[in-house]
């Protein structure tokens, strides 16, 4: 009996792509699976669509941009580096993460989030929430961390250890 391969689909594009491909590289690391980084394109124009069987030159650009990078960032952990695998793809970012993963049978996506609020949300849209509402697979929001540092326990917070001890911010005090 063959082995089912564990896939992971990343949606690359920009700093936020790059840190939902580390968090995707490294989740394979642990998991033995391949990484399928997938950079997308908007649509182009009808222009470039009667060009048959090309990318468009915007899409290529950014591949060329993009692999090197991966690349690098794939190259640092030596031979426990998994496989991975960056796919172009012109059309909408949320459809083609979801089909990508769809396609490949994916174990999960990794998507980066840019915290849109407001009007930015509602004219930009989420790429993260579309890809969240629409994939037949878990999906990981990946962003950095910006706590509040002022942040306190509620008022009527109860904590009760289950086994061992907590570390620094499992007090209760």
């Amino acid at each position: 009996m063959e082995k089912r391969v564990r896939r992971y689909v990343v949606g690359l594009d920009d700093d936020l792509g790059l840190a939902a491909l580390d968090r995707a590289v490294s989740t394979a690391v642990a998991s033995d699976a391949e990484v399928h980084a997938v950079f997308v394109q908007a649509e182009v124009t009808d222009l470039a669509r009667l060009v048959a069987n090309s990318s468009p030159p915007s899409m290529e650009r950014g591949l060329e941009r993009l692999v090197p990078l991966v690349r690098e960032r794939v190259a640092r952990l030596g031979p426990r580096a998994p496989v991975v695998i960056v796919h172009g793809v012109v059309g909408s970012a949320a459809d083609a993460l979801v089909a990508c993963a769809a396609v490949l049978d994916a174990e999960m996506i990794f998507v980066g989030t840019h915290r849109r609020t407001g009007i930015s949300r509602l004219v930009r849209g989420s790429v993260a929430e579309q890809v969240v509402r629409s994939a037949g697979c878990p999906v990981t929001v990946v962003r950095g961390r910006a706590h509040d540092l002022s942040a306190r326990w509620p008022a009527l917070h109860r904590q009760v250890g289950v086994c061992g001890r907590p570390t620094n911010g499992g007090s209760t005090a």
